[in-house]
């Protein structure tokens, strides 16, 4: 089904209208002419949801008031010669490309990157994975805050609310979660960084943008937003390193403690939507994501305990059964068992 992006919400409680059609198809093409496709949309939608002319009449106003609002804002803008923002005005000054993609003629947006990736996962008889463009091979350039597309990096708060300010940016790229410098040493006695290599890949493939932050350099700040901004993207990825989650003291050196990343990590986990992007945690990442499920649950038991009452609970029964709950995965973590190759090497949840 073709539909304007305008009306998509209508045409969505329209498909599950008592009296539709199911066999039916309506092809609305705006273009440029907005008006027109309405009123050809009106007389479609008369005849396949056999719609009273009063809905038509109400759906098609409501269509083209959005039309005529954005319009004007057009006509205002370029009036005025206003087309940008502070944030966009930031951003540019850091070289930052504001448009998603760089491979393509257009735009790269969420349908694109999840079609391509779709397509390279399901390529089996290709002699290589990638199209053949590559103008990322330049070892030189290819560095993280040096030129696109490695250009995007969160070092500080001037970035993070600049970025904030385009969410047409943040929503269309993959974040990485630095949270050490490297992830170890190759033979070569090189630092591998492996951050590039997730984003040489995502940008190939799908012509993905990706932001790095590299918390190990600058630090979290406000780990609530930070995971708000995460979770409205494509996906986010935590990578691994050196430290070591039963080790505070691994984390010395770096601008984030284990406290910090397990704060930002417990956010992350709270963020986790139907509508929100995936997270990947590796190595020390999915050490992390342990530990915060963990801490989390012991959160959770612990303040379900201290409750008297719950609203619109007044005979307590909801809560009683909370409590029962929360009793039982008690009992668990606190029981636990870790068996390695016969041995028990941890044994509940408080042994770290």
């Amino acid at each position: 089904m073709g539909v304007c992006c305008e009306g998509l919400a209508l045409l969505t409680a329209l498909m599950i209208y008592p009296k539709v059609e199911r066999d039916c198809t309506v092809s609305v093409s705006c273009g440029s002419r907005y008006l027109p496709a309405v009123r050809h949309w009106s007389m479609h939608a008369s005849a396949a949801y056999k719609l009273r002319p009063p809905t038509l009449a109400c759906i098609a106003i409501w269509l083209e008031t959005r039309w005529l609002t954005r319009h004007r804002q057009g006509l205002r803008m370029a009036a005025t010669g206003s087309t940008t923002t502070p944030q966009l005005d930031t951003l540019r000054r850091l070289g930052w490309r504001t448009r998603p993609g760089i491979l393509g003629s257009h735009a790269a947006s969420t349908q694109s990157i999840h079609a391509l990736l779709g397509y390279f996962l399901s390529d089996r008889k290709s002699p290589s994975p990638f199209p053949g463009r590559d103008i990322l091979i330049d070892n030189k350039l290819f560095e993280w805050g040096v030129a696109p597309p490695l250009e995007k990096v969160i070092r500080s708060r001037t970035e993070l609310d600049a970025v904030m300010g385009v969410p047409e940016i943040y929503r269309h790229s993959v974040s990485v979660i630095e949270p050490w410098e490297n992830v170890g040493i190759n033979e070569q006695g090189e630092a591998v960084r492996a951050s590039k290599n997730i984003a040489y890949l995502l940008q190939q493939v799908a012509d993905a943008d990706t932001i790095l932050y590299p918390v190990w350099e600058s630090g979290v700040h406000d780990p609530e937003r930070l995971a708000s901004v995460f979770s409205a993207g494509i996906a986010t990825v935590v990578q691994g390193g050196n430290p070591s989650v039963h080790d505070a003291s691994s984390f010395d050196g770096a601008k984030a403690n284990l406290e910090d990343m397990l704060g930002l990590v417990d956010q992350l986990l709270l963020h986790r939507s139907s509508s929100s992007g995936p997270s990947i945690f590796i190595c020390l990442g999915h050490q992390l994501a342990a530990a915060s499920h963990v801490r989390l649950l012991k959160r959770a038991v612990r303040e379900v305990s201290r409750l008297d009452y719950l609203p619109l609970d007044p005979e307590g029964t909801a809560l009683a059964s909370l409590r029962r709950v929360c009793a039982r995965i008690s009992e668990v973590g606190e029981n636990l068992e870790v068996i390695k190759e016969g041995n028990v090497i941890a044994r509940g949840w408080h042994d770290s």
